[in-house]
């Protein structure tokens, strides 16, 4: 493990057994769930955890880890508990020994430091067209908050698009606390992800990720609910933590043929920043 690996294990391991304590219901999940069985452990070129959970427990895990950490130790949590202009819809447990930063639009606060991500899967419904309404609603939001808090220029960035993302930001940043409209979309998607969670569907989704383009894409994330009642465990670094139980149908699913390697220009990374001590 590179420096970075090591702190976010750190955080896993106490994630873990804070879950453990409290009867909460988790899995590795995305890269890190393919890190463990591919790899036994971090993916090498990756920079982050994550975890997930089915929505009834995430909403415990929420309300619960903005209490365990109120004072910020050891860890600092990163939660809609504690920053009512958060874009993402899922949270983060994080750590500030290190001095780094996610590189993110400037209307987002709290970004340093070495991260866990905590997902929550919400119920989705069994049939197709309304799963994929579902996904619709969901996005729609999501691309709004996108416009409104997220805009960031990019070293790609030229010509108009580069004056365009500047303009944007700029404004973004002047009068996001004062967008009256913020709020009502965060209201609006978190209604629509969690729409079913009274249904007993068979699959969940993980609907609040900012960055699925279409359906296609988000039907990836896909998991059957029976995956995750009865978790396994398996090694990831130096412990044993829970997976699904059938983790090659989910990593199928996700990734296609997950234990070849990808081409070097696809192994994708956060973009990181280093602080000034």
């Amino acid at each position: 493990m590179n420096e970075l690996q090591r702190e976010d294990y750190n955080i896993l391991v106490w994630v873990k057994a804070f879950c453990d304590r409290e009867n909460i219901n988790y899995f590795l999940y995305a890269g890190t769930l393919l890190g463990a069985i591919r790899h036994q452990g971090f993916i090498p070129w990756d920079d982050d955890v994550d975890i997930a959970m089915e929505r009834e427990d995430f909403d415990r895990f929420d309300a619960l880890m903005a209490q365990e950490l109120k004072n910020n130790t050891p860890y600092r949590y990163q939660s809609r508990q504690n920053d009512k202009y958060l874009a993402i819809e899922f949270s983060k447990v994080r750590s500030d020994i290190l001095k780094i930063k996610e590189t993110v639009s400037k209307t987002q606060k709290g970004y340093e430091g070495a991260w866990v991500d905590i997902f929550p899967m919400d119920r989705v419904p069994d049939d197709e067209t309304l799963r994929r309404k579902q996904f619709e609603q969901v996005n729609k939001y999501t691309r709004l908050l996108r416009i409104f808090l997220l805009v960031q220029e990019t070293e790609n960035d030229k010509g108009a698009k580069l004056i365009l993302k500047k303009t944007m930001q700029f404004l973004n940043e002047k009068l996001y606390k004062i967008n009256i409209f913020i709020p009502i979309l965060m209201k609006k998607r978190y209604k629509a992800m969690t729409q079913y969670r009274d249904v007993e569907t068979s699959c969940i989704g993980d609907l609040g990720y900012l960055y699925f383009e279409n359906y296609d894409q988000y039907n990836t994330s896909i998991i059957e609910r029976k995956h995750i009642k009865e978790p396994i465990e398996t090694l990831f670094e130096d412990e044993m933590f829970k997976i699904p139980s059938d983790a090659d149908a989910v990593l199928t699913r996700a990734f296609g043929d997950y234990m070849t390697l990808p081409a070097e220009e696809d192994r994708k990374i956060h973009r990181i920043e280093t602080l000034e001590s």
